[in-house]
């Protein structure tokens, strides 16, 4: 018998059914063939101290969540010590961010993520199969160090997703600093001061 994964085909038909009628349509489609079907889960990496949790995260948290398609997204979230290294602000704790960041990928695209503690820049990146690693601008030359150190170890390099940064009402980036600094809230609006 002959086997045939026609990735395109299952995809389209699993997004917009069940997987029990995507394989029936996907045999329907390919009569006279008998047709293997593998589903893949896309595993997805993206990290970062997350605190506060502000719109240029979240814009890296969707574009995460839309390459997962429903496979595994890991998000790492820096250490307590990790954190507050050559910071001049005080960091909420690991537990407490990462319950944030759960909290929201679970309110906000109904899913439970996983998170993990990160002690250093690259957490399971070096040895895990990772398909993608979302990432913003300033973080990408971390991002290449990653495939070049995957490369050396003979793991496959993961593709690299850079997400523009979010902007604030001043045009300038949202970033943790400037809340911290009020300058902005979360959301980039200015904050007034009296």
């Amino acid at each position: 018998m002959l086997s045939v994964y026609n990735k395109t085909l299952w995809q389209k038909l699993y997004h917009r059914y069940n997987k029990k009628t995507a394989l029936k349509e996907n045999l329907f489609v390919n009569t006279y063939i008998y047709v293997s079907l593998v589903v893949r889960e896309m595993r997805i990496a993206i990290g970062g101290t997350f605190d506060p949790l502000h719109d240029g995260h979240k814009k890296l948290l969707k574009q995460a969540y839309e390459l997962c398609e429903g496979g595994k997204l890991v998000i790492g979230v820096t250490s307590d010590k990790m954190a507050r290294a050559n910071k001049d602000r005080v960091v909420r704790s690991y537990n407490n961010r990462a319950d944030t960041i759960r909290q929201y990928m679970y309110n906000e695209y109904g899913v439970n993520v996983r998170t993990m503690e990160l002690n250093d820049r690259y957490g399971i990146t070096l040895e895990a199969d990772i398909d993608y690693i979302v990432i913003s601008p300033e973080t990408y030359d971390v991002a290449l160090t990653i495939n070049e150190l995957r490369k050396e170890r003979g793991k496959k390099p993961i593709k690299i997703v850079k997400v523009a940064h979010a902007k604030a009402a001043d045009g300038q980036i949202i970033s943790s600093t400037r809340i911290k600094a009020g300058e902005i809230d979360e959301h980039g609006a200015l904050v007034a001061h009296l």
